[in-house]
């Protein structure tokens, strides 16, 4: 094979792998996203509201569903309801004061271990009798 003919080969590949890479890099700088993502269909009564990663295992995420939003942790050992709320309109601050604020565990890894091993949670009923789960 000709020298040259290698050159340029590898020369366009070289060049279509930096314009991949800027183009790649564009999307993530400004945060371009697709066009039919951005509005809410009005038609839908499911709606992902939020998703917050937690660790490398677990992701909180918030739902809304009709008039009800849902908190949910996500995890490799299944999904647990931390909170059902009523949907807020807009921004606007939460149309409950009355209720109490729980006290919050120090961390969401300590809330998710102590709701795995209540009797009747999944983990409970998968793990065998006598053996001990590891943190």
């Amino acid at each position: 094979m000709d020298t040259l003919v290698l050159f340029r080969t590898f020369g366009a590949l070289t060049l279509l792998l930096g314009l991949l890479s800027g183009a790649l890099w564009a999307v993530r700088r400004f945060d371009i996203r697709l066009p039919g993502a951005v509005t809410r269909q009005p038609d839908r009564r499911l709606e992902l509201v939020e998703r917050l990663g937690l660790d490398q295992r677990r992701s909180a995420v918030l739902i809304r569903r009709d008039d009800r939003e849902h908190l949910l942790i996500i995890s490799p050992e299944g999904q647990l309801l931390v909170e059902t709320l009523e949907a807020r309109p807009g921004k606007s601050a939460p149309h409950s004061p009355e209720r109490t604020p729980r006290a919050l565990p120090e961390s969401f890894t300590a809330l998710l271990d102590s709701k795995l091993a209540m009797p009747g949670s999944i983990s409970s009923r998968l793990a065998k009798p006598g053996s001990k789960r590891k943190n």
